[in-house]
């Protein structure tokens, strides 16, 4: 407190709070939708069209645009739940809203799923670049399907890895989305030539509606699934106006420009107030204007997921649908398997996934190294961080994603099993539980609320609050003698519908994976 009176008392305007940025958000709204794209796209796309062979022409993008609406919901609910714990992860948001057991859970969960995502990135690779290696230079020890992997892996995918944050992956994320529609164009075109040159059998066993269709809502949810990176990119999300601050009269002051207008407000002001950190906070006062600036953010944030999983879900369907309707019975789990070996296009097709798998991988592992930062911290105190760490766990990571994907050909059911158990956790449990905790924390407010209103000489104590306490009690209900009911709460419902739906698709996954 000591160090933040003598800067105030160094200000030129005493009568004015101004808020700071530590480290200024870099990516643009362009740039977190291609984020969001890049960490949702991967080998889901190639599985799309056995998902519509499982429920049918109608049923497939009824559940894909279920799937879309409902992970659209979760991811806004993480990125609001970023907001007001100015949390840094996904981890965090957990920790500092579920308690340290939660989220050290959460941590575990993602990092096994994300390496499993990691193993799965790079055998594909290896299955793209494998045959076009081998056509080119022939069948020799050095174009085997490992010699691809460790080679192409190791000289391309892992320097990209060493990346400090998903900003610095934006032009690789730029090159995924470009590479992602190429893939949607190809397999399009080629489904439509099949289609046109059909006759009537071809269309034989072509269904609306399949009684399989519970089969495709796995491949559908993981197919969406960007919400361990989301956080992340809400945090990364620029501001236009990252330096502003309120005068007597509670207006906004300060400059909207771009990031070179930013960094100079930045300058101009360093010798104002010192970029003091306050409960793991990166604004060091709040302010009225505050959270009215971090709602416009939230807005965009609300609007670039809503675009971003609907370009992938478009992307997704227009391949799913031609691709089934030109082979309804025979189409496989890898749309690569369908299509004749020796087509030109198909090769090239299988060179653009090998590029997509190549830059969905750094992608995937940043929130994967911030998965292990949080959970040691979560268990020990200690912040990690560094070069040295950086350097350290990069190099476990890839060595024990490479290691993996050299011994194992078919990721098959030990996958799916991965998959479905940690998947489900991350993208409908976790926000479940949010918006249960959630509900359960308004109503005991409402009732300490309630109990302080009764008595007149403490009423004045809840007009007088800091803005902290009075954004506390912001959902409370106006009236001091009503209670707000968690059974008639919409967040509670909506957190137990998620938390349901998450674990009627693990049961699925773990019936499946045993029985099947």
């Amino acid at each position: 407190m000591e160090n933040l009176d003598a800067a105030a008392s160094a200000a030129a305007e005493p009568a004015t709070t101004v808020v700071i940025e530590e480290l200024p958000p870099r990516a643009s709204p362009s740039q977190a939708v291609s984020l969001l794209v890049n960490a949702a796209v991967g080998a889901g796309v190639l599985s799309l069209p056995f998902a519509f062979r499982c429920a049918g022409y109608i049923g497939g993008p009824l559940i894909l645009a279920s799937v879309a609406i409902i992970e659209s919901f979760t991811l806004y609910v993480l990125s609001k739940w970023a907001e007001k714990t100015n949390a840094a992860s996904y981890g965090e948001v957990v920790l500092r809203s579920a308690g340290p057991a939660a989220a050290t859970a959460l941590c575990v969960t993602i990092f096994f799923y994300l390496f499993g995502s990691g193993v799965a990135y790079l055998v594909i690779l290896g299955d793209c670049f494998h045959p076009l290696i081998s056509r080119v230079l022939g069948a020799t020890w050095y174009t085997t399907r490992k010699a691809a992997i460790i080679s192409i892996g190791t000289a391309v995918v892992l320097p990209m890895c060493f990346a400090e944050s998903l900003s610095a992956a934006a032009s690789i994320s730029g090159v995924n989305f470009v590479a992602f529609l190429l893939v949607v164009v190809a397999i399009i075109g080629r489904s439509a030539e099949t289609l046109a040159a059909a006759d009537e059998r071809r269309f034989v066993g072509v269904k609306a509606f399949a009684p399989t269709w519970v089969a495709a809502v796995p491949i559908a949810v993981f197919g969406l699934q960007c919400h361990a990176q989301v956080v992340a990119v809400f945090n990364e999300l620029r501001e236009y106006s990252t330096v502003t601050g309120t005068n007597d009269n509670g207006e906004v002051i300060g400059e909207e420009g771009g990031e070179d207008e930013h960094e100079k407000q930045i300058e101009s002001r360093s010798s104002l107030l010192a970029r003091i950190r306050i409960e793991d906070s990166l604004l060091i006062w709040r302010s009225p204007s505050r959270k009215k600036r971090k709602s416009f953010k939230l807005v965009a944030m609300t609007k670039i997921i809503i675009t971003a999983i609907t370009i992938t879900a478009a992307g997704y369907a227009l391949v799913g649908l031609p691709a089934y309707l030109a082979y309804p019975t025979s189409v496989e789990s890898n749309i690569f398997n369908t299509f004749p070996h020796d087509d030109p296009l198909i090769q090239i097709v299988r060179a653009i996934v090998g590029v997509i798998e190549i830059a969905s991988f750094p992608v995937n592992h940043l929130p994967a190294r911030q998965a292990v930062k949080d959970a040691f911290f979560t268990a020990t105190g200690i912040q990690l961080g560094g070069k040295a760490f950086i350097i350290t766990e990069t190099l476990v990571f890839y060595i024990g994603t490479l290691i993996l994907a050299l011994v194992v050909n078919d990721l098959g059911r030990v996958f799916s099993l991965t998959g479905g158990v940690c998947g489900s956790a991350i993208i409908l449990g976790m926000p479940g539980l949010l918006l249960v905790q959630y509900a359960w924390k308004k109503q005991d407010e409402s009732t300490d609320s309630r109990q302080l209103t009764s008595f007149p000489i403490l009423s004045p104590l809840l007009e007088e609050g800091g803005e902290e306490e009075q954004e506390g009690r912001q959902d409370a209900p106006r009236n001091g003698n009503a209670k707000y009911n968690v059974w008639t709460s919409k967040f509670f419902w909506s957190g137990v519908v998620l938390i349901v739906a998450c674990a009627t698709l693990i049961g699925y996954t773990i019936a499946a994976t045993v029985f099947f």
